[in-house]
């Protein structure tokens, strides 16, 4: 195959040369030095969209570069004179580049790598530049779709606001996917998807996508009872549906009767288009629907296929987003019950609390003690129920972040001694030693909540008196330590299992849960108390050398506090 007709240079490979060269996958070219193609194989003719070598070599050059936009890898132009052919023409050894060649025709984008080099000085050949083409759409498109994969996935998952993160992905796949984009998501319980986000080339594409949109809601089951195709028939089977050439026939089916609606979806120029769902474990929550209205590209099976993996995570996006939304609304009904608790239970258990009192001093000179034993027994259970409350609110107020702190001056050493004090009864009860070894160099003061530290000594001390076998023994210490005052108490009991240590801390964690020792916070309680005086708490136990829980607080409170 020769451009013989031409005048100067020509090329002229032997026939079993010719026939290798037209048998590879690869384009290529020969050109004379004034740029005119003076040879080329059948592949580089369907690259440059010809139906054979012959009909290339017979086109003019400007024909050839006429039907595509050729841009760099960022999507800039390159000028004529920048192709690797030229610029071997110019002198180069030889050379390279990844171009971008758009198909005016249909708006395709086709990538192809372009090597030249020139042909060996020989008096048949002298001045010619062999140009070879690599196809690589399929790859580049490949990396395409995972960086915008990694873009959505990123956008979808950076807010709990999923209406917001659709609307943002949208305005993403146009036009790199599409040029025309709509998302719906079903809002209420048995209804059709309503539409939370859209994008669009061109506002008027908008304008008649809103017409469209309000002529035929997708609000209720009723609206499209039987559709035969689109977003209705998706939702249903869940089955994706991808339309590489949608045809007048079509719109005529999805106007149902409707010559207003069938103008509208008319003058939307839909070309091409797909319908997914959002779904995520085997639930359906809306629908991503793309369409072309531009140039001659259509959809095909790779296109579907990323266009399901966004489906897939915007459906796990809006999941998520209901999930933080059912724990939130769970959480403040809870705040909400709660108050009630406190404010319609505290007051009785303060009543019953109060005629268990009189009662007992009722008691006190009566020869029957029956009254008595009554009256110690409702007050025990009564104060009991009063400890719970206080113990669920505190929990609560932790959980929700809205846990207060009264800071003011207190010796540390004085801490120690009204914790010590307090438990001493319980700890001689079980024929316990409770201790103090209180370090002299302790500051003076400290500033902390008096009472909610008690809180912390109560529970620690009570945990190891509830566990130390009688004839063992508590210690609690303080010391100065480097910017902060440590507490805490050690016992001689049985230790605690290492597979338990790292639950200790938890909200309503028990170690033995077929028990009915606590509920489980008063360790949760106590280290949002230390956490909020800007402190840590920890423990150090092993099994059968007893156990030491310590809290260190900082002598300068957290900055956000008085």
């Amino acid at each position: 195959m020769t451009n013989s007709g031409r005048s100067g240079a020509s090329f002229s490979p032997g026939v079993e040369l010719r026939a290798i060269l037209d048998g590879v996958a690869e384009g290529i070219t020969v050109q004379a030095a004034d740029g005119r193609l003076v040879w080329a194989n059948d592949a580089a003719a369907t690259m440059c969209g010809f139906a054979d070598a012959r009909a290339l070599l017979d086109a003019p050059l400007d024909q050839v570069f006429a039907q595509f936009e050729i841009l760099d890898e960022q999507g800039a132009p390159v000028a004529l004179e920048q192709l690797p052919g030229r610029r071997v023409m110019r002198g180069e050894p030889q050379a390279e580049a990844l171009l971008r060649t758009r198909v005016r025709a249909t708006g395709e984008d086709l990538w192809r790598v372009v090597k030249a080099r020139p042909v060996p000085d020989t008096q048949s050949a002298r001045g010619l530049v062999v140009n070879t083409f690599y196809d690589v759409t399929e790859r580049k498109r490949a990396e395409e779709a995972q960086g915008l994969l990694a873009e959505v996935t990123a956008v979808l998952f950076s807010s709990l606001d999923y209406a917001a993160g659709l609307q943002r992905v949208a305005d993403a796949l146009v036009p790199r996917l599409a040029d025309l984009c709509s998302v719906r998501v079903v809002q209420r319980e048995g209804g059709w998807p309503e539409r939370v986000a859209a994008a669009h080339v061109h506002p008027a594409q908008r304008e008649l996508a809103d017409e469209i949109d309000h002529r035929r809601p997708l609000t209720a089951a009723a609206a499209f009872p039987a559709a035969p195709h689109g977003e209705a028939l998706v939702m249903r089977t869940g089955a994706s549906e991808l339309v590489a050439e949608i045809s007048d026939a079509r719109l005529v089916a999805a106007a149902q009767d409707d010559a207003e609606t069938l103008r509208l979806l008319r003058a939307l120029g839909l070309r091409s288009s797909m319908v997914v769902t959002l779904v995520y474990g085997g639930r359906v929550f809306g629908t991503l629907t793309l369409a072309l209205t531009r140039g001659g590209r259509r959809y095909g099976r790779s296109d579907l296929a990323l266009a399901e993996e966004l489906g897939r995570r915007a459906g796990m996006a809006v999941e998520n987003a209901r999930l933080h939304r059912a724990a939130r609304d769970a959480l403040r009904d809870r705040e909400e019950l709660l108050a009630i608790v406190s404010h319609d239970l505290k007051n009785p258990l303060g009543a019953v609390l109060m005629s268990a009192g009189v009662m007992l001093r009722w008691s006190a000179g009566a020869e029957d003690g029956r009254l008595r034993r009554h009256a110690e027994l409702i007050q025990a259970m009564a104060q009991r129920m009063d400890w719970l409350v206080g113990s669920l609110l505190d929990a609560a107020s932790l959980e929700a972040g809205h846990f207060s702190i009264d800071y003011e001056p207190h010796a540390p050493a004085a801490l120690v001694e009204e914790a010590v004090d307090a438990l001493q009864p319980l700890a001689a009860e079980k024929s316990l030693r409770l201790e103090r070894l209180v370090d002299p160099a302790l500051p003076a003061e400290l500033l902390c909540d008096r009472r909610r530290l008690f809180q912390v000594f109560s529970n620690l001390i009570g945990n190891a008196i509830k566990f130390t076998p009688a004839g063992g023994r508590i210690t609690v210490r303080a010391e100065a330590q480097r910017g902060e005052v440590r507490f805490s108490v050690s016992d001689t009991g049985p230790g605690i299992p290492t597979e338990q240590l790292p639950h200790l801390f938890d909200r309503f964690w028990q170690g033995n849960p077929t028990g009915r020792e606590g509920t489980g916070l008063g360790l949760y309680i106590a280290k949002g108390i230390v956490e909020a005086h800007g402190g840590r708490i920890w423990v150090d136990s092993q099994p059968g050398e007893g156990g030491t829980f310590t809290f260190a607080l900082p002598l300068d409170p957290p900055a956000d506090e008085p």
